[in-house]
């Protein structure tokens, strides 16, 4: 997790597309972090509905050829590790407290490399 939140703090302008000029670094910084949340989010549901490791990466790399970015190839990717490192679950309940739990952690300790 900690792979993430580093690499979240430094491929976090990769990140950000057009914002508004007023906006401050805090507001930025914020929505770039829920943007990693939602990635993180959708990740761990795949992992959780049985899509192997292997289709994920295949995943990524289809979403790379798009973007042509490798600070977002890494933060993907990174993400995808750490998602595929949890342990799997059968229930629903605890498969929503996982996913609860990772998505939470990712957005806070994304926000917490703010200054």
């Amino acid at each position: 997790m900690k792979k993430i939140i580093l690499l979240g703090f430094i491929f976090l302008p990769a990140l950000i597309f057009a914002k508004p000029v007023q906006q401050d670094s805090y507001s930025v910084h914020e929505q770039n972090c829920r943007t990693i949340m939602e990635i993180a989010q959708v990740i761990m549901e795949k992992k959780q509905n049985g899509l192997p490791l292997s289709k994920a990466l295949e995943e990524n790399d289809d979403i790379f050829k798009k973007i042509h970015n490798k600070n977002v190839e890494r933060l993907y990717n990174s993400i995808t590790r750490d998602a595929y490192e949890q342990p799997n679950y059968s229930t629903p309940s605890m498969k929503q407290e996982q996913l609860n739990d990772f998505t939470a952690t990712t957005y806070l300790g994304c926000m917490a490399t703010h200054d």
